[in-house]
């Protein structure tokens, strides 16, 4: 089993690689939850005009200077064949970005258990903070029975674009070939349009491989049919009608790969299913605020980004 148990942590983990595993859950902003969405009249907003309030929201996010979020994501994935198990992730996170001076943090929280696949124990939860200090990563782990460790490490150009979480959230968005007006919604006191959004499989791939970073023997691009493995993908985009931002993301995706789609031979699973969910919400736009590093990070262990990319 054990190249299924290789492969399956690096793919449980593409939409959390982007910063270090970094969507409503904590102080500073109102928890989502579920929130009740006013059906629109059918035709209400032409498509032309449905495309103007998405490509909007995109540039205006693209141009905010400070913003605040939280992002709360599940993974629940079902190994069939061989030794069968299943592996469960839940994580809450809340962060903030000040663009001017190249400055972003995150609080995260991750509890982790597994069924069967060889594992012993079953049960894990790991936290950990992310500051980024223009030109500097320091981050600070904590797991049961390890202590507290903190670490930097240098910003590359790469590592830069790969820490932003709301960009690399948003990147699968990028140039949706379908838009519907759901209805309208409000989001912590913002009246929203609420979008169903059909995202470009060629650059939902494209981003994919982006946030694979190292994973021996694994490339998403190497997957035949890789768009086929997608059984379900669905995104509910929340814009501010009066500013236009995006204010919440739900994304909803159901992932079915075959052992050999996984490029594995040795018989050691048959299918992987992985139902992923994730809910941001953003908040505090262009909302100026300072970032200040911990005192306990200045003893911080310097690594190589080769650790985790």
């Amino acid at each position: 089993m054990k190249s299924a148990r290789l492969l399956l942590l690096p793919l449980l983990l593409i939409p959390l690689i982007a910063l270090f595993s970094m969507s409503a859950c904590t102080a500073g902003g109102t928890s989502t939850g579920t929130i009740p969405i006013q059906s629109a009249p059918q035709g209400e907003l032409s498509q032309q005009e449905l495309e103007q309030i998405y490509s909007d929201s995109m540039m205006n996010q693209a141009n905010l200077d400070f913003y605040k979020f939280n992002v709360d994501m599940d993974i629940i994935t079902d190994i069939i064949g061989g030794e069968s198990g299943k592996m469960t992730i839940f994580s809450e996170s809340t962060g903030a970005a000040n663009l001017i001076a190249n400055q972003s943090k995150m609080q995260m929280q991750m509890d982790m258990t597994a069924e069967g696949l060889g594992y012993e124990g079953g049960e894990q939860s790991i936290s950990y903070d992310m500051y980024q200090m223009t030109d500097w990563i320091y981050m600070r782990m904590e797991v049961p029975g390890m202590g507290e460790q903190w670490i930097k490490m240098p910003v590359s150009e790469e590592l830069n674009e790969r820490v932003d979480l709301v960009d690399q959230q948003l990147g699968p968005l990028e140039g949706a070939v379908g838009i519907e007006l759901q209805g309208y919604a409000n989001v912590d006191g913002e009246e929203c349009y609420v979008l169903s959004l059909t995202p470009d499989m060629e650059k939902l791939m494209d981003w994919l491989s982006q946030q694979q970073g190292g994973t021996p023997g694994f490339e998403w691009g190497d997957i035949p049919n890789a768009a086929n493995i997608f059984d379900k993908l669905e995104y509910t985009y929340y814009v501010t009608k009066d500013t236009r931002l995006p204010k919440r993301v739900v994304a909803n995706m159901l992932v079915r790969m075959t052992a050999e789609q996984a490029g594995v031979y040795d018989n050691s699973f048959d299918m992987m299913t992985m139902n992923i969910s994730m809910d941001m919400t953003l908040y505090d736009f262009d909302q100026p605020f300072s970032i200040d590093l911990p005192d306990e990070a200045e003893d911080a262990i310097q690594v190589s980004e080769d650790m985790f990319f």
